[in-house]
């Protein structure tokens, strides 16, 4: 019987060749053929296929490379940010709306877009039965279909995001595509600390999410883990441009990566005239030493960007979502953002942060920075 070709990835031209020499080191033949994700377009990835015997072997290697998130310290000499975003898709409306809006950005700030796609497989791990592995006879068949659909799915989707942004965009925010096997979160952690985009956009339902509490979203538990910022764009966002964005919201808790985070915002925003706003929630009555923070914040900030439009205020209350939708609408805000700080498994469970919580109750875009 002969035997089949499994089909590792599809990758930009660069990262297939880095994962064909790795392959090729390991003894694993390896086969590279062109795909044409847009229909009379150029080719604009490549298949990384392998034989069906070295399947096991190849797919922990392509893990190595470009999935699962590795554990050891993190090193100081880190790769230099790369001007591009990486947008994970999923094929929803919501990631679709997020797709707008990245290469939008990607075409003022000079960079391209990686889109990146995951899906799981049924497979397993060989059976052990003395020197021989037992497999199901009907995996390969599964597996194949699967990848077809993918494909199919994936070609549709970027087909109506290329559609809705128009070809002179399309083109300047030189897009590259990732399809692989895995799991999403991992894939996209890992993907942020090997290649260090300047950014990463992603979908999410928004406001009204049933599904908004469980601690396995992939938005939230990206945006606990990296330290590339995150921009999560909601369904029903208002914003499908960025010239849209005339206010914009960083909630500051004081903390000392404020300057940090608002430097970075800002030039993000740097090709837009936007309005920004520093925020503080605090029930009434203010405490003295806030009151003090804010007004320090103040001069520091038209000190420093003496050219920029800003405005510093308190947000009152006793519930914190509830007065900041309140501020979102009196100042039509249109872009939120927040540093958050990193907190193990068990603190994110009993005690969500402030940056998870929003994520799940407002239609606002929501930009995180990490401290």
């Amino acid at each position: 019987m002969k035997e089949r070709l499994i089909t590792v990835a599809i990758l930009p031209l660069y990262k297939a060749q880095v994962l064909k020499s790795r392959l090729e080191s390991e003894g694993i033949e390896c086969f590279l053929q062109d795909v044409t994700l847009i229909e009379g377009a150029p080719a604009s990835g490549i298949k990384v296929s392998i034989m069906e015997a070295d399947m096991k072997k190849a797919l922990s290697i392509a893990e190595e490379l470009f999935g699962k998130e590795k554990r050891e310290a993190i090193k100081a000499d880190e790769p230099p940010v790369e001007a591009s975003i990486l947008v994970p898709i999923d094929f929803s409306e919501y990631s679709l709306t997020a797709s707008r809006l990245a290469v939008d950005l990607a075409c003022h700030l000079d960079a391209k877009v990686v889109f990146m796609h995951s899906f799981m497989t049924p497979f397993t791990y060989a059976v052990h039965y003395s020197d021989h592995f037992m497999y199901d006879t009907n995996f390969v068949k599964t597996l194949h279909t699967i990848e077809e659909n993918t494909q199919q799915d994936f070609e549709s989707f970027i087909a109506s995001v290329k559609k809705e942004v128009g070809k002179v965009l399309w083109k300047k925010a030189r897009p590259e595509y990732m399809i692989k096997t895995g799991e999403a979160e991992e894939d996209i952690i890992s993907y942020a600390k090997e290649h260090r985009p300047m950014l990463i956009v992603m979908g999410t339902r928004g406001a009204g999410n049933r599904y908004g509490d469980l601690i396995g979203s992939v938005t939230a538990e990206v945006i606990t883990r990296v330290k590339v910022p995150v921009l999560a764009v909601p369904k029903d966002s208002a914003v499908k441009t960025l010239d849209q964005v005339h206010n914009v919201l960083y909630a500051t808790k004081f903390d000392s990566k404020d300057l940090l985070s608002i430097d970075r915002l800002l030039s993000l925003l740097s090709p837009f005239d936007v309005k920004l706003f520093c925020a503080h929630f605090a029930p009434q009555p203010h405490d003295f030493w806030d009151e003090a923070k804010l007004e320090g914040l103040k001069e520091m900030l038209h000190k420093k960007y003496s050219e920029r439009n800003f405005e510093v205020a308190f947000i009152e209350g006793e519930d914190f979502l509830i007065s900041i939708e309140s501020f979102i609408r009196d100042n039509q805000i249109d872009i939120i953002s927040l540093t958050t700080h990193k907190k193990n498994i068990i603190a994110r469970m009993f005690n969500p942060g402030i940056a998870r919580k929003m994520l799940f109750h407002t239609n606002t875009p929501l930009l995180i920075f990490h401290s």
